[in-house]
């Protein structure tokens, strides 16, 4: 790793994303994970500054700080950590519910107190930067190697994130059996690519996934503020699209606090591309907030069946709302065969002018291809 020489820490980094897949699989290529179910985080560290933010780059330090402290005394003067902010029951397992509470907090006052009553903990997955040296062009195997001497063992606020190798399809059963979210595969050998990629692919257990919010309906009966949320997915062009409604899951409190924030939003004519007729009569919103939602399944129209709203978002962009991301592609799992190839001096500058190497050329040929693949 040392042999690329150092570079200055880069400040705007992008996390990289994984495409979501159909079924488990088996491959001595890949390492399986656990998939956490919080708040992705990256943690940037450089001398004495320091930056937790979310995958849309909203702040999380001020939102934990006892995390922050905790993620400040990890060894090394510089270094970006990729990995995920968790509660979890008493089983030691994590659900997004459990940290919902806490991420729209933003007086101090009850900040400090949902730190005591409501702690987290910060799962490390993955290693960009450390003291000098740019990780992300080398293999994932070896930044995790890497990523596990840096991070304690002793069970502390940051956690080191394992894995298995190659055995995926006996792993998600055992995950399934307790009810957890799903597993992430990961290629041994792929570089750190800031955009969505095939190299890594969730697979999960249970239908959960972020929509966003363009619309309610009215209440009926004794219910106050709205009856429903009107949920949306961006397709390949752009195009909001009605996925389904979700009207459970909703307390008295979770309704108005809701209700408050779509009202600065309301608008007098739909974002959809297309509505049902049943749903003319609603009250239309910008498409900015974002919600988490369980729900049954697919239709075949790509409604959701028994949607249930399990909390708002700001940790994901609207646009980030995909078919893309919430529909599993059957193309790209499991992987059939890998064909490997040595790459070799990738430090090479091909155009002096611009300072790009034969490394970039490489990345750039890839992320067209991860681009141009359809759903």
């Amino acid at each position: 790793m040392k042999a690329s020489g150092k570079t200055p820490m880069p400040m705007n980094v992008e996390p990289m994303l994984a495409t979501l897949a159909s079924k488990a699989f088996d491959s001595p290529e890949w390492l399986f994970e656990l998939k956490m179910d919080g708040v992705r985080a990256l943690v940037l560290k450089d001398g004495e500054k320091f930056e937790m933010r979310t995958r849309n780059e909203r702040p999380l330090t001020a939102r934990f700080p006892t995390l922050a402290a905790a993620l400040k005394d990890v060894p090394g003067d510089a270094f970006i950590l990729d990995g995920e902010i968790v509660a979890l029951d008493p089983e030691g397992h994590s659900h997004f519910e459990l940290i919902q509470p806490r991420i729209h907090l933003s007086r101090a006052r009850d900040i400090a107190e949902a730190d005591e009553s409501i702690p987290v903990y910060f799962y490390a997955f993955d290693l960009l930067y450390l003291n000098g040296f740019d990780l992300m062009r080398f293999p994932l195997e070896q930044r995790k190697t890497v990523l596990k001497k840096l991070i304690s063992t002793d069970g502390g606020w940051v956690r080191y994130n394992d894995h298995i190798e190659e055995h995926g399809t006996a792993f998600f059963k055992a995950v399934s059996q307790r009810k957890l979210e799903g597993i992430v595969a990961k290629h041994r050998e792929s570089t750190y690519q800031q955009t969505r990629s095939r190299y890594w692919l969730k697979i999960k257990t249970q239908h959960t996934d972020h929509f966003v919010i363009a619309g309610f309906t009215p209440p009926e009966g004794s219910r106050k503020h709205f009856g429903a949320l009107l949920l949306g997915l961006y397709n390949r062009e752009g195009e909001l699209i009605h996925v389904g409604r979700a009207g459970g899951g909703f307390d008295d409190e979770t309704l108005k606090d809701v209700w408050q924030q779509l009202q600065p939003l309301i608008i007098s004519k739909t974002a959809f591309k297309e509505i049902p007729s049943e749903i003319r009569k609603s009250t239309w919103v910008q498409p900015k907030l974002v919600c988490e939602v369980r729900f049954g399944e697919w239709t075949s129209a790509k409604q959701l069946r028994a949607p249930i709203f399990q909390g708002l978002r700001d940790d994901i962009g609207a646009t980030d709302c995909t078919f893309e991301d919430s529909i599993p592609d059957k193309k790209v799992s499991p992987p059939e065969t890998v064909t490997r190839v040595e790459l070799t001096n990738q430090d090479k500058v091909y155009w002096p002018e611009d300072g790009f190497t034969k490394g970039d050329l490489i990345r750039f040929y890839d992320r067209i291809e991860i681009n141009s693949f359809t759903v």
